[in-house]
């Protein structure tokens, strides 16, 4: 992800011309420690563990919300339903629609909450490339001292 960034940026000759200009052992030497950093990063088990946990916790998110969005099918239909039976049930179609609105303020609330996990991730992923970045451009500044 954070090799696609370099590459789309707009300096991006910046960081490739030298790498292409130098002998082919050497990119190829190259290339085989960017591989061993991205092992090393992907094999981080606290980014690993929050990744983890922020898709967990959305996984549920996004199933409470889908059976809220059931239950407030089923109760619009028994709300048409009683409706059109209209033998006096106003009492009901109050209740239902009580029913219906606390549901569509947990809807509200869980897709409140889902944007901030989503924005959580967003910030996480944002952090973990810039430090994968870092490393990177460490790494590149060692190999242009030893070269």
């Amino acid at each position: 992800m954070t090799i696609y960034i370099i590459l789309k940026s707009v300096n991006s000759e910046k960081y490739i011309e030298p790498i292409t200009k130098m002998e082919e052992i050497y990119q190829t030497v190259l290339m085989e420690l960017i591989q061993k950093l991205l092992k090393e990063f992907d094999g981080d088990n606290q980014n690993s563990n929050e990744l983890d946990s922020f898709i967990k916790k959305e996984k549920k998110l996004l199933e409470k919300l889908d059976e809220l969005e059931v239950e407030n099918i089923q109760l619009n239909n028994k709300i048409a339903e009683l409706r059109d039976n209209q033998g006096g049930v106003e009492k009901k179609i109050g209740e239902m629609n009580e029913i219906l609105n606390t549901k569509n303020n947990e809807i509200k609330n869980l897709q409140k909450e889902k944007e901030k996990l989503q924005n959580q991730v967003i910030i996480f992923f944002y952090f973990v490339s810039l430090n994968f970045l870092k490393r990177f451009i460490k790494f590149s500044s060692r190999l242009r001292s030893i070269i």
